[in-house]
């Protein structure tokens, strides 16, 4: 059990799985960054993220930390071990115990998931460029198991409450998923995506069963007291918090 992370309460009875939610509490990064920022890409000072890394590897333990290059895409990557340089992709998924495989998130929406009986497990970071792409649905086909076996955990995102959208969006989530998609809502002349819905219909759309799909957490934006939030920094830099998952023991 990660000390700092949400989880699936559900999933605690899974023995073989390690997962969490990190939030931007508990790390040693200040300002605009504090606390637990975890990317050495948004300005943050290199000795405060590899502090906060070092809490979260010892969190980890013995799990060895793999993430990709994250590039708001839809490519999926097998993890075989550690990598000696990150693949550009959204999605990462493994057989092998012992990796905590993870993305890194301020808004978009962190998506775990796991075959207990085959032993396979993905993380999914799908902002709306990977939802219009079927992120999701491309992964649970990747995976290559039964895809009512799976389970999945939608965390922490910005939600349909706060994320505002422009027409672009909208119609590449219809041009994807039809006219019909949930999730799309107008006020006040304004357009808002919940990020969460979206890819829970994209879920069901793949095969997944409607009562093995979770959600972990609030809106960031909302929440940004909790947990890192682009929208809610208002443009200006904030950190990037952690979410992974992992088939317990060593590779």
């Amino acid at each position: 059990m990660a000390r700092r992370a949400l989880e699936v309460e559900a999933w605690r009875g899974l023995s073989a799985i390690r997962h969490g939610f990190y939030g931007r509490l508990g790390g040693r990064s200040r300002g605009a960054f504090a606390e637990l920022d975890l990317s050495f890409e948004v300005g943050d000072a290199k000795e405060c993220v590899e502090e906060n890394w070092r809490i979260v590897r010892e969190d980890l333990a013995p799990l060895e930390p793999v993430l990709p290059r994250q590039v708001h895409g839809f490519e999926v990557v097998e993890v075989e071990g550690p990598f000696s340089e990150r693949p550009p992709c959204d999605a990462l998924f493994t057989r092998r115990p012992g990796l905590a495989l993870g993305v890194l998130t301020a808004d978009c929406l962190p998506v775990l998931l796991v075959a207990p009986p085959s032993r396979a497990v993905a993380v999914v970071h799908a902002g709306w460029r990977g939802t219009a792409g079927d992120i999701v649905g491309r992964t649970v086909a990747r995976m290559g198991v039964p895809p009512d076996s799976l389970f999945a955990a939608l965390g922490p995102a910005i939600g349909g409450c706060c994320y505002e959208v422009g027409p672009e969006v909208v119609r590449a989530l219809r041009s994807t998923y039809g006219t019909g998609v949930p999730g799309i809502s107008r006020r006040a002349e304004r357009t808002f995506v919940e990020l969460r819905t979206v890819n829970r219909y994209a879920l069901l759309r793949a095969g997944v069963r409607p009562d093995r799909i979770w959600e972990v957490g609030p809106c960031t934006r909302c929440a940004s007291d909790l947990f890192f939030s682009h929208r809610g920094a208002g443009g200006a830099p904030t950190g990037r918090q952690l979410s992974f998952v992992a088939i317990a023991g060593r590779s």
